[in-house]
């Protein structure tokens, strides 16, 4: 919805049911179902006690994540592919992943304050996230491999405030 508003000078005409919502700006209707149970406490599931904080150029591991895509394809002729290992250390995040596809290398120059860790992700989570960040550079932080990592805008201002989880 937000996407089809960025540009649009055309009213909104918004109309709220019982168990959903319709949207109506000029020719397009977007519908969408409410929640009608109490929603999950998400708030428990976010890190609060991240020890490592990276900082990278959005455009530069997007580009890199699309070639990693390439040999991390969750499935290729019935066969699950493995996930893209992340190894965030020093000032660099080395990618890498190897499958019957074959094998990709990849290293981006990032900002790290922290112990070095190695994460696993699958690509197509990872790449979602980053594709939709907006800003020259973001923010990812976790506390250890096997805890959710976020991604957060490094410059925050009204454009640009967007906060992603990764489990």
């Amino acid at each position: 919805l937000i996407k089809l508003l960025d540009d649009s000078e055309d009213t909104i005409t918004i109309r709220p049911a019982r168990k959903h919502v319709v949207f109506k700006i000029g020719d397009i209707c977007f519908f969408s179902r409410l929640i009608d149970e109490e929603y999950i406490d998400y708030d428990r599931f976010i890190p609060k006690t991240n020890k490592v904080f990276v900082k990278v150029n959005t455009d530069q591991l997007c580009r890199a994540l699309e070639r990693a895509m390439l040999v991390t394809e969750e499935k290729s002729m019935g066969q699950t592919k493995p996930a893209l290992r992340c190894t965030f250390c020093e000032d660099a995040l080395q990618l890498s992943s190897v499958s019957v596809s074959g094998s990709f290398n990849d290293e981006i120059l990032v900002e790290k304050d922290g112990e070095d860790i190695v994460i696993g992700f699958n690509c197509r989570y990872l790449i979602n996230s980053i594709r939709v960040a907006e800003g020259e550079n973001i923010r990812i932080t976790f506390k250890s491999p096997t805890q959710a990592i976020t991604i957060e805008a490094v410059e925050k201002d009204e454009l640009f405030s967007y906060f992603y989880m990764i489990l």
